[in-house]
Formats: C-alpha cells, structure tokens, sequence
C-alpha cells in the first residue's frame, strides 16, 4: 500500500538495483540543478525560524525555581502518591512512605 521509502529520493538507487542501470520506474536525472531550487527554498524557512528560537531561549531562562510540597492526599490514592514521591526524590520505599505520612511536608525543593 506505501511505497518504498528509497522512491522518494529519486538519486538514490533501489536495493538491490544494479548501479550502472537505473532503477525501474525510476526517470533518468539531468542532473542537481532541478534539486537546487527545493534546497534554497528548505533553506528560507530554516533561516526565519531561528529567530523565534533565540527569543523562546531567552524567555525560558527566566524560570523559577520552586519547591514541591504535599499538602494532602486521598487516603484510597496513598499508594500511588507513595509511588510517585519516590519517582520525585528517588528514595526508598520505607522512607517515600514516611514522607507521605508526615504530610503536609516539602517533598522536593529547588525544582526547575
């Protein structure tokens, strides 16, 4: 139903194509200059989307710092708040528990 991934790239031989014969189905080229023109125009778009970039860049290194804190939970939820806090901190089972348990407490500080 899809074609070969190697049709679209017209200068490129088939697998297991013979290199002095062109594939079949394939127009012979006449050569880059057809490619050139597709290559500039991929080229402008490329040029004014780094733009925004720079100023994407300058805006993200504005973020604050923020610390997490477990203010409550519900008891049916507990063991998944367990599962989580220990993804979070990467602390052992006993200890994510206990951390649970003494809410409301400050799970992690200093997160981006």
């Amino acid at each position: 139903p899809f074609p070969h991934p190697m049709g679209m790239f017209p200068g490129m031989p088939m697998p297991g194509a013979m290199p002095a014969m062109p594939a079949p189905g394939m127009m012979p080229q006449a050569g880059a200059p057809a490619a050139a023109p597709a290559a500039a125009a991929s080229e402008a778009p490329a040029a004014e989307d780094e733009a925004p970039k720079e100023e994407v860049k300058k805006e993200e290194k504005k973020k604050e710092v923020v610390s997490v804190k477990l203010v409550s939970f519900e008891a049916a939820k507990k063991i998944n708040v367990v599962k989580e806090v220990r993804a979070i901190t990467q602390i052992g089972l006993k200890e994510a528990k206990e951390l649970v348990e003494s809410a409301p407490k400050v799970v992690k500080k200093g997160v981006p």
